[in-house]
């Protein structure tokens, strides 16, 4: 009971008192889905390569790969959004095209730092 910690709701109905003592229950866990949900908003947004060879991508299955090899779509937004990609299968995809994105980002952090070797070789 929260009357001990906050004498002021003593006023309120029972009813009241007790959805506001459920609501503090599970306010920290909709707060953590609710972080969930906006990293997820914002990695759904990840570009896939136009040629994405879908039988690389380990744990999709072969319904799942065909879908996706049909349709080709942009995002891994828009391949959750394909008939026959389950949760599952919109997962190993998003965890594919993270690290694909991360291999590009040191990838290209790597061109950089030789072209500047290459640059400053000649000095």
């Amino acid at each position: 009971s929260l009357l001990p910690h906050i004498p002021s709701i003593a006023c309120f109905s029972p009813s009241v008192r007790d959805r506001v003592g459920i609501e503090s229950v599970y306010a920290p866990y909709v707060e953590q889905q609710k972080a969930e949900i906006g990293l997820f908003e914002r990695e759904e947004m990840l570009k896939l390569p136009v040629d994405l060879d879908y039988s690389i991508i380990h744990g999709l299955s072969v319904e799942e790969r065909r879908v996706l090899e049909m349709t080709r779509p942009e995002s891994v937004g828009m391949a959750r959004r394909c008939e026959g990609v389950t949760p599952s299968g919109a997962l190993r995809l998003l965890a594919f095209a993270r690290g694909r994105s991360e291999k590009d980002r040191r990838r290209a952090r790597w061109e950089e730092m030789e072209a500047r070797k290459e640059q400053y070789a000649g000095l």
